[in-house]
């Protein structure tokens, strides 16, 4: 299970202990965001890692550049990201 963030992943964690589903074995379990939690999760958790910091500097750089007159339509730009493997996927 996918979940969107790392704290809703705990919670499904802890759902499928208390209904004794074996993660990973029975179901896997992936969050979002590498918060502390997903360290400290049992099993412990996978996750994707967002750069976050990155993603800040770049939405200010181009805030500045709107604001300036220089970026007029939407724009994608990729990032990246990093998957961050532990025990439960």
């Amino acid at each position: 299970m996918f979940c969107n963030n790392d704290l809703l992943a705990a919670g499904v964690l802890f759902e499928c202990r208390e209904r004794g589903l074996k993660v990973p074995r029975q179901m896997a379990v992936m969050g979002l965001g590498d918060m502390p939690i997903a360290a400290a999760a049992s099993p412990r958790l996978t996750t994707i890692r967002v750069h976050r910091r990155r993603m800040g500097e770049i939405a200010a750089r181009l805030l500045m550049e709107r604001l300036d007159g220089k970026q007029a339509g939407p724009i994608t730009i990729d990032i990246g990201f990093e998957v961050v493997r532990r025990s439960s996927a």
